[in-house]
């Protein structure tokens, strides 16, 4: 069964919830501009806590197809105020696919000026502090998480 991760960073909580049927048969960037246009006001503002950061494999994530594991990355765009997605390879699409996430929802602002880093497996989902990784590129913030998580990992980041 095909889930959803809900991150809210205000509470800094994490949820699961079963894929809606208004969201059944649709992933990368199709998933991404659905919950985007259902669940973010049109008028919020695109770096207010209103917005909402969407991670969507694509629909072959996590098989054997060439280029199957591909990630969309939404949300509402500040340029535009439309809705914007950028794609991307590498590990993690596949990975999420494979543990049957479709989406991770990042939704709310932190209270406090603080990082966090989020650690998804497959009965596993939560926020950790990560101000150690402040003002890393990302080339070294993900050499220090492959050095503390290990190699069998997707990472993610952005910086």
């Amino acid at each position: 069964m095909f889930k959803i991760l809900r991150i809210n960073m205000t509470e800094l909580s994490t949820s699961s919830e079963e894929i809606s049927s208004v969201y059944q048969g649709l992933g990368g960037r199709g998933l991404t501009a659905a919950i985007i246009n259902k669940e973010v006001d049109p008028i919020c503002s695109p770096i207010g806590p209103n917005n909402k950061l969407i991670f969507a494999p694509g629909l072959l994530g996590g098989t054997n197809c060439a280029n199957s594991g591909r990630i969309s990355v939404g949300g509402k765009s500040p340029l535009t105020g439309g809705i914007k997605e950028a794609n991307s390879g590498g590990q993690a699409g596949g990975y999420l696919s494979r543990l049957g996430i479709s989406a991770i929802i990042v939704e709310g602002m932190p209270k406090e000026d603080k990082l966090y880093k989020l650690i998804v497996g497959k009965d596993k989902c939560e926020l950790q502090a990560a101000d150690e990784l402040k003002g890393m590129g990302n080339y070294a913030t993900v050499e220090r998480l492959k050095d503390e998580y290990g190699l069998d990992m997707g990472y993610v980041s952005i910086g």
